[in-house]
């Protein structure tokens, strides 16, 4: 290098010895910037300089990592190149993850009740779109009553607005070594003394059973509306508000499917695909946590965002309901969670038995389900394949306001995403 220096001072040197010493230099410093996904390629929003928004009135919001590229691949190679992470002890949590799509309201209020020891709470926030999140963390980071349980809290911002399934799996591919992954909902609060009490519990549990794939809190909704019972204002089995992903779940039933955008429909597609791979699912009931707010009329993040914003436009347009019919059978669309449930209770070996079957000796609450995806058995339950037609009509809309038509059967579509 010196060497190289000291000949750019010679001024006999001819024009192409300096063009060539400078394409040395220049390969000599490729060498030496590690490139990865995180800030692969030019930012979209010109007022993004170096993990800085400038807001027109000056003020700056720093220290958060802006994600460009997502990679859309179920492809878990990164997480078994991963060295694991078994380190976890019962003195603090590693890593807990929130997501923040709408409903930023909700944010100051889960990560104040935040009671139990955190290395790294880390915020995904996805989009732009809403701002507020960026002083409200700032806040927190510095309120003093909030860093006696948080030592550091990572914002993280996917910028093109990539939806809730790619959000949980920015997590994991940050992060690949964990055993496992502490979720929730931003529209969460967690009861007193409650985390310390589930992160123990799922510790334990993870490491006796190596087919748990799932666990969660029990769930509290309020009073959502009449005649709801018991079960349904309490959520006694797993559902994904506040809950845990463990790593022999993911590498059994894989990433969250992006195709589900940009929320809903995505937990339930886990679940599933969890219970289709063999592995297992639990509820934590001696801990309980608050969705949205509980008493009069039940209210969430997303109900209490203006319908008018971006994800409310998305969510009319998406097509989760269908892209799950088309995927795992063409009768879980109506009573998806009440003929699920059936099927869970009466166990794996019962769906084996039946699951890819539509002939009359199947009982009919138990006919129609997918063994695997698009129930072809060349398919794994941990695959998918990104549909990026569909995502765009969703992103930008269609004429007619609808995206059914790129609902596709990628089986039978020429220059299909997925390997024939």
């Amino acid at each position: 290098m010196i060497t190289l220096l000291a000949t750019l001072r010679d001024e006999k040197r001819s024009t192409l010895t300096y063009f060539v010493i400078i394409v040395v230099l220049s390969v000599i410093l490729l060498m030496h910037v590690e490139v990865d996904w995180i800030n692969s390629a030019t930012p979209k929003k010109a007022h993004i300089r170096n993990g800085t928004i400038v807001e027109e009135d000056g003020i700056a919001f720093e220290n958060f990592e802006p994600i460009y590229n997502h990679p859309h691949s179920s492809d878990l190679g990164f997480m078994l190149k991963a060295s694991p992470n078994f380190n976890y002890t019962d003195e603090y949590i590693p890593l807990i993850n929130v997501f923040n799509r709408a409903g930023v309201q909700f944010m100051e209020r889960f990560v104040r009740s935040i009671d139990f020891p955190t290395e790294t709470l880390m915020i995904v926030q996805d989009s732009l779109e809403d701002t507020r999140l960026f002083s409200l963390i700032r806040t927190l980071r510095n309120d003093p009553s909030v860093q006696r349980y948080i030592k550091h809290i990572r914002h993280v911002v996917n910028v093109n607005n990539t939806g809730c399934a790619e959000g949980w799996n920015t997590v994991m591919r940050l992060y690949p070594g964990e055993p496992f992954y502490i979720f929730s909902a931003n529209d969460i609060l967690l009861p007193p003394g409650g985390l310390q009490v589930f992160y123990n519990k799922v510790r334990d549990l993870q490491q006796r059973d190596p087919q748990l794939g799932l666990v969660s809190a029990k769930t509290f909704y309020g009073t959502r509306r009449r005649g709801w019972t018991t079960e349904e204002v309490f959520k006694t089995q797993f559902n994904a508000m506040f809950w845990v992903y463990t790593r022999q779940g993911i590498l059994r039933a894989g990433l969250y499917d992006e195709n589900f955008y940009p929320g809903y429909y995505e937990d339930d597609e886990i679940i599933y695909r969890n219970f289709v791979a063999g592995m297992k699912s639990q509820c934590i009931s001696e801990v309980v946590v608050t969705h949205g707010y509980p008493s009069g009329y039940y209210q969430t993040g997303t109900k209490l965002e203006d319908r008018k914003n971006l994800f409310a436009s998305e969510v009319k347009r998406s097509t989760n309901q269908k892209y799950m019919q088309t995927k795992w059978g063409p009768t879980v669309e109506n009573g998806l969670r009440k003929r699920a449930k059936e099927m869970f209770n009466a166990g794996y070996e019962t769906f084996r038995k039946y699951c890819g079957r539509f002939d009359e000796d199947v009982p009919p609450k138990f006919r129609g389900f997918y063994c695997t995806p698009y129930n072809q058995s060349m398919f794994n339950p941990n695959q998918w394949w990104f549909h990026p037609s569909l995502r765009e009509c969703i992103r930008v809309g269609a004429e007619g306001n609808t995206c059914d038509k790129y609902l596709v059967d990628f089986l039978s579509t020429p220059n299909s995403t997925v390997p024939l």
